[in-house]
């Protein structure tokens, strides 16, 4: 099982086209990938052997808690009282996160047999990824 936490928090954007045809991926999304990669390197101290069998992960996207929340609501979002219905949307995280493990964590997302997913509120925003064997 491989855990860490990637400060704040990105969805993957669509890809963009030039005026001549090329597609390309936008730099922020390059960017957090980068993030999610270079947290996967240094949680797990030591070589990157990708897990070839059925997989399971877990992500958690903290929202950032708005600064014109009353204290009432403030309290109600760090218990869970109060959940984001905020952007980034759960596929756009999702998808990012996947796509920047493929490679390292597994050979490819399609080994991904469990996926679960929450948006909280946090102080900070960050995303929480656990990847682990999948067990039948």
């Amino acid at each position: 099982m491989i855990e860490f936490t990637v400060p704040g928090l990105h969805g993957k954007d669509r890809p963009r086209m030039t005026k001549g045809g090329h597609v390309y991926t936008p730099k922020a999304t390059e960017d957090f990938e980068d993030k999610v990669q270079w947290h996967f390197r240094r949680a797990i101290h030591g070589p990157v052997v990708p897990l070839e069998g059925p997989v399971s992960v877990t992500i958690k996207a903290y929202h950032p808690i708005p600064r014109s929340a009353s204290k009432y609501k403030r309290e109600a979002m760090l218990s869970g009282d109060l959940v984001p219905l905020t952007k980034p949307d759960a596929d756009n995280v999702l998808k990012l996160v996947l796509d920047a493990l493929n490679g390292l964590a597994y050979q490819d997302d399609k080994q991904v047999t469990r996926l679960r997913y929450q948006k909280l509120y946090a102080l900070e925003p960050a995303v929480y990824v656990r990847v682990e064997e999948a067990t039948p």
